[in-house]
């Protein structure tokens, strides 16, 4: 197929060379895959292609320079940055292929059939391991360089690699279990999802339960979601880790904000509950047209029965600032926000515009999480990832770190509830400095710099 061969980092390239430029697991490794893409479209003949593999739902490895996972609405906003048209674009293996690999059980206790099933793209929450595209640099006539197959025959125990070799370190499953044990484990999983068992909560994603519940003197207690008390828990994994995070968060750095402050907050969802206690204004950004400032509406999860918010802005967070305040925000609270915008690049520019100098930004993104919220569902970030997104801004960041561990992560697949395992269990693992880590998401503090007034 490929007559010569030149690696990336070998020498100086030359724009309007290649006729194939092979990405395979490279995206997931630079700090700005925009910038990166725009790149090989440059050294891509006109008609040339981009074969492209990066993993999904899949642990942190290669550190430091791990920064991002893809959806497949993810993976064509990068190429389609860069003027490159999308021939192929989809999922690449589906909740088995996920499952096996955080359980650690090799690809031969599957056939490809099954490895490959679900995944579906379209689908409004979905578990998939990995996305691939194929990408090509229009030429003038319309015409490319041809058609490309590629086919790989060799399997490997590595789910996402079927291919490569596997990443060094890399271990099939603990090492307590023998080959015995190995293959029982394998079997077990293997009948639970064939027989619709699995995941246990019901259909794909934690988001099916998120209801609230307090411990009592009789078991558990429900309680109303929209207040989120500190001590109850979540149904959903994600959930109870991102309420830990915002009690948190307030516990450590309310004394940084001024009394009153003004908080940006995404669709009214946690100004009015959670950040109550720091969020003196709550003004709210909505996607939704027409752009423009609206009259205020009810926040959602209100502790406070009736409260509305201060300011209601429909928006585009690529273009908020067109109209928002600029340096007017003392907090933005930016939850489940982030894997959700086409360009976090342009998006994190707009939110630095809008705080105010010595403002806080209050993240939280998922990371081995389940794609969600389609069409509009885009990127994961590792810390590293995260922290290349604010520092672009001209952010600083005080906090970066994980949010979840194994546990968490494997509850969420599973279809277990957080009430399971306790907030330490949870919360176990997930080191963002190890080689290899499992983890379900994100968290960062970012500050502007109070000697910034408007950043460009």
């Amino acid at each position: 197929l490929c007559s010569k061969i030149d690696v990336l980092g070998s020498s100086r390239l030359e724009a309007g060379t290649y006729d194939l430029a092979i990405a395979i697991s490279a995206f997931e490794h630079v700090h700005n895959p925009f910038l990166a893409m725009r790149e090989a479209a440059t050294l891509l003949k006109p008609g040339g292609l981009l074969f492209w593999h990066t993993p999904f739902e899949f642990e942190q490895h290669g550190v430091p320079h791990d920064f991002f996972r893809y959806t497949a609405a993810g993976a064509r906003a990068v190429a389609e940055s860069a003027g490159l048209v999308v021939d192929v674009v989809s999922s690449d293996g589906g909740y088995a292929a996920v499952l096996s690999n955080i359980l650690g059980l090799g690809a031969h206790h599957w056939s490809d059939a099954e490895l490959l099933q679900g995944g579906d793209v379209a689908a409004s929450v979905q578990h998939y391991l990995s996305t691939r595209m194929v990408a090509r640099k229009p030429s003038p006539d319309g015409a490319s360089s041809g058609t490309i197959f590629i086919q790989s025959g060799n399997r490997s125990d590595s789910l996402s690699r079927p291919s490569v070799k596997k990443l060094k370190g890399w271990r099939d499953c603990p090492e307590t279990m023998n080959s015995g044990n190995k293959h029982n484990l394998g079997e077990l999983v293997r009948s639970a999802w064939e027989n619709g068992a699995l995941p246990l909560g019901g259909p794909y994603g934690s988001f099916g339960g998120i209801n609230n519940w307090l411990p009592g003197m009789k078991g558990r207690v429900k309680v109303p979601k929209r207040a989120w008390e500190q001590g109850a828990q979540s149904s959903s994994p994600s959930r109870h880790t991102q309420h830990l995070w915002m009690y948190r968060f307030i516990a450590e750095h309310r004394a940084r904000l001024p009394s009153p402050a003004r908080c940006l907050d995404w669709d009214g969802w946690y100004g009015g509950s959670v950040f109550a206690a720091v969020c003196t204004e709550v003004d709210v950004i909505e996607y939704a047209t027409p752009f423009g400032r609206v009259a205020p509406q009810l926040l959602y999860w209100s502790r406070e029965r009736g409260r509305k918010a201060t300011r209601w802005y429909k928006a585009d967070a690529h273009t908020m600032s067109a109209y928002l305040d600029h340096s007017a925000y003392d907090l933005i609270i930016a939850n489940s926000v982030f894997e959700h915008l086409h360009n976090p690049f342009l998006a994190m520019r707009e939110a630095a515009t809008l705080l105010k100098p010595g403002g806080l930004l209050f993240w939280h993104t998922p990371f081995e999480f389940e794609q969600h919220g389609v069409p509009h569902d885009f990127f994961r970030y590792t810390a590293a990832g995260a922290r290349a997104v604010a520092e672009s801004a001209g952010l600083v960041v005080d906090v970066v770190s994980s949010d979840g561990g194994y546990a968490a992560v494997l509850s969420n697949i599973l279809g277990l509830g957080a009430h399971h395992w306790s907030d330490a269990e949870l919360l176990q693992g997930g080191d963002v400095a190890a080689s290899v880590q499992h983890y379900l998401s994100t968290r960062m503090v970012a500050r502007k710099p109070s000697n910034v007034s408007t950043l460009s």
